[in-house]
């Protein structure tokens, strides 16, 4: 049986080229677009809001070339580069390096970035999506969900330095237009 097995040649990822889209006459995949769509694409793996992930990307390099594909490398603020290529002729299909080794998704991505953030960064990241009103909501998952992270914005304000307390009270009293005093906060 194994000769048979062999002889099937077995799916490989091919990497697209700039040429792949030239022949086929199609208006998509001009190299404008395909960083568009790369960037797109990191932006959704930098643990910050949208307009914020882009000015944590300080440079974008396209790295293609006809025998190895479309390469984009992006170097972060942090230091770290992602670099991705361009696999299938869908938007979005693209192939993730982070720090030149292979990950699965663009969550492993995002959830390292996110283990490396201040605690203060945690936490302001993490209260622009609270909804302060969630002991009101009718669903019962809906409730449970906000207690859930009242509990982590609780737990994040905690470990914050007493500096980085001022800032965070201050950040969520300017979002949320709290009327409580500094001294009673504990972070909700």
């Amino acid at each position: 049986m194994g000769k048979y097995v062999d002889s099937f040649k077995i799916f490989e990822a091919k990497y697209h080229t700039y040429a792949d889209y030239m022949q086929d006459g199609d208006e998509w995949g001009t190299p404008e677009e395909l960083k568009k769509d790369a960037t797109i694409l990191v932006k959704h793996m930098i643990p910050k809001d949208w307009d914020s992930s882009e000015d944590a990307i300080k440079n974008i390099t396209d790295q293609s070339n006809d025998k190895k594909g479309i390469k984009f490398e992006f170097t972060l603020d942090s230091g770290d580069t992602i670099t991705v290529f361009k696999l299938g002729r869908f938007r979005g299909s693209w192939e993730i390096y982070f720090n030149k080794k292979k990950v699965k998704d663009k969550a492993a991505v995002k959830k390292i970035l996110s283990e490396r953030m201040t605690d203060l960064d945690q936490y302001l990241h993490s209260m622009k999506g609270y909804d302060f009103t969630h002991q009101y909501a009718d669903d019962a998952r809906s409730r449970r969900s906000g207690e859930a992270h009242q509990k982590t914005l609780t737990q994040l304000y905690s470990k914050l330095s007493p500096s980085d307390k001022k800032k965070a009270y201050d950040k969520y009293k300017e979002i949320f237009k709290i009327d409580t005093k500094f001294n009673n906060f504990s972070g909700t």
